[in-house]
């Protein structure tokens, strides 16, 4: 019985060192970074993934040792408000939060950051479970959208200002014939008012 049980115990023992270098190996490289950290208080990093240091440039021990390695190396105007966030997303079990976060080079990047509440046995938040990924570039997609609609936008204003202010008669219609444009030149030329 002796023998038998020490061969189930090893065949287990390797099992779950197999399991255990595999979990390792799916969190080192997965696009983002899984973290637990104190659900109240100062947010201390409990663990992090290794693929923090691909992503955020720093070691995961870095970020566990330091109980301000988090909330220290998010942006200043993003702080306030991911805090201010975070506290009733914690209440209602979880959620997600964007901010900017300063890679170990000095550079921020955007982090999506989502999480869920584990409670203990009392009810009470014990620690929070979560995923950061790196949204610059989605990010950066957003800002270079809204700056194209404004340059649009601001084109059409002046081409508008360009076309009311020009004392030549200028007249466009829609593709059933319909005047949809008829400038200040256009009335001064042909007698006409734009709502006639």
């Amino acid at each position: 019985d002796l023998e038998a049980f020490e061969s189930e115990r090893k065949a287990i023992a390797k099992e779950l060192k197999g399991t255990r270098q595999r979990l390792q190996y799916l969190l080192a490289v997965s696009p983002a970074i899984i973290y637990t950290t104190k659900a109240s208080g100062d947010y201390a990093c409990t663990f992090v993934s290794e693929n923090l240091r691909a992503i955020m440039g720093y070691g995961p021990q870095e970020m566990t040792t330091d109980p301000k390695g988090w909330p220290d190396h998010l942006h200043p105007d993003d702080a306030p408000r991911a805090f201010g966030e975070m506290l009733p997303l914690i209440g209602r079990g979880g959620g997600s939060v964007e901010y900017r976060f300063r890679h170990r080079d000095g550079h921020y990047i955007w982090i999506q950051d989502t999480f869920k509440v584990v409670y203990d046995d009392a009810g009470h938040p014990l620690e929070l479970v979560g995923a950061w990924a790196d949204i610059t570039e989605r990010k950066e997609a957003e800002r270079n959208a809204l700056e194209a609609n404004a340059e649009i936008q601001e084109t059409k204003r002046y081409l508008t200002r360009l076309i009311e202010s020009s004392p030549d008669a200028i007249i466009a219609t829609d593709k059933l014939g319909n005047v949809v444009l008829f400038n200040e030149g256009a009335e001064t030329l042909l007698g006409y008012r734009a709502s006639e």
